[in-house]
């Protein structure tokens, strides 16, 4: 089995990026996005949010270590002329918080 990540923006936001690494990961997510249409402003802006539940099966910190995590993100999508500009807030079931631009 090979080995596998969660952490990350819409991958348990609000943990570091590839934070959890182990074999036999599971993991789901629901999320939502609105594009803002109307104002010229605005043209080009999306906002959304999401959910994500995840578990790595044998975690490299250890056997016992294997636990259900979740995550929520609220997220801002800007479309620009190089591609599109994420701002993120991320929450953990650990009560953790991130912030992500890029």
């Amino acid at each position: 089995m090979r080995a596998a990540s969660l952490g990350g923006f819409l991958q348990l936001s609000g943990y570091q990026t590839g934070q959890f690494i182990g074999r036999g990961a599971r993991f789901g997510r629901l999320s939502y996005t609105y594009r803002i249409a109307g104002a010229a402003l605005l043209e080009g802006v999306s906002v959304g949010l999401s959910g994500e539940v995840g578990r790595i099966g044998d975690e490299v910190r250890g056997p016992n270590a294997a636990e259900t995590r979740h995550g929520n993100a609220v997220f801002v999508v800007v479309d620009t002329f190089l591609g599109p500009l994420y701002f993120a807030y991320g929450r953990a079931s650990s009560s953790t918080r991130l912030f992500i631009c890029f």
